[in-house]
């Protein structure tokens, strides 16, 4: 039996196959932990009848942040990166995917200050709730902090 890993870019849609004995290890992605240190993090959560889900990847060297809506069909229309260097004191910030998003670009500096790694920020969350950016951006500290890759 041979399933597919769809990703859906904008308008682009990508499918890769997944394997049978995969398929058992995506059911477990909560807390994920492989040997090739990636760890990934599933964070759902509501605020204000609005749901939503983080997923968190965490590599040796970088952290992946994708935030959206729990009530739409994931995607990556927009993404950004922030990396600390040694010549400025904040972390340097550019869109990689899709129009520059400030509320992206802001998280991904902030995770990159406090963490001290690359971090890479897809936020796809709905703008009726501007609450709902500072909220989920709190839940993914705490979970961050939690884990040990950022200190309190």
């Amino acid at each position: 039996m041979m399933n597919a890993l769809h990703l859906y870019l904008s308008d682009v849609s990508l499918t890769y196959p997944i394997h049978a004995d995969s398929v058992a290890a995506a059911t477990e992605l909560q807390n994920l932990q492989l040997d090739d240190g990636l760890r990934v993090i599933d964070l759902p959560g509501t605020l204000l009848d609005q749901s939503y889900l983080v997923q968190i990847w965490l590599l040796n060297n970088c952290i992946f942040v994708w935030m959206g809506s729990g009530a739409e069909k994931p995607r990556l229309d927009s993404l950004s990166t922030a990396i600390a260097t040694r010549y400025s004191p904040m972390p340097l910030i550019t869109s990689i995917v899709g129009a520059p998003e400030m509320e992206e670009q802001q998280i991904a500096q902030r995770l990159a200050r406090r963490s001290k790694r690359q971090c890479f920020v897809s936020c796809q969350l709905p703008d009726h709730v501007p609450e709902l950016f500072g909220y989920v951006e709190k839940q993914v500290i705490k979970k961050l902090q939690d884990e040990g890759v950022i200190t309190k």
